[in-house]
């Protein structure tokens, strides 16, 4: 029989399994019980076409609408923006915008700020424009513009391709 040293980090454990002891307390959800459900009852799971109520118009739906601004639709330039636009058809009353950001205004995280820039005025300006599918694109001189110079002309741009005048 061998013998062994224990050494200090050891200690003897029992093989025997330990007795069933009382069930652990959980405590209960921080919730407000008073409140058990919604009074209107459970939301469908689709209930139709979603419908925008505010924020960024939506982008240019597939192909088809960037085809309709190649075959049919109209151009406005600026310095800084050029705007295209499709007036919508006969039956749709949606705005949608698109934005082409090249790399000449910089690397990917300044896009992206052009970009969220371009989405905010956009917003801002969609209750207020001609139905249709619009596409800002910017020139790399954007960048000497602060925010509200680049609103004025983005705004006056797409007034313009519109063929509106205000």
């Amino acid at each position: 029989m061998a013998s062994f040293s224990r050494g200090r980090d050891e200690a003897d454990f029992s093989a025997e399994r330990a007795p069933a002891c009382e069930a652990a307390r959980i405590p209960a959800a921080d919730v407000d019980a008073r409140r058990t459900g919604d009074p209107q009852g459970a939301s469908s799971a689709r209930p139709g076409a979603s419908v925008r109520l505010s924020g960024p118009p939506a982008p240019i739906p597939g192909r088809s609408g960037f085809q309709d601004l190649r075959d049919r639709g109209r151009r406005a330039n600026d310095p800084v923006v050029r705007v295209h636009f499709a007036p919508a058809k006969e039956d749709e009353a949606a705005v949608y915008v698109s934005y082409a950001v090249s790399r000449k205004i910089g690397g990917a995280v300044v896009r992206n700020l052009w970009r969220r820039r371009l989405r905010s005025i956009a917003a801002e300006a969609a209750a207020d424009l001609a139905p249709g599918a619009y596409l800002l694109s910017l020139n790399p001189e954007v960048r000497s513009l602060s925010f509200t110079e680049l609103r004025e002309r983005v705004i006056t741009t797409m007034r313009r391709a519109t063929g509106e005048r205000r």
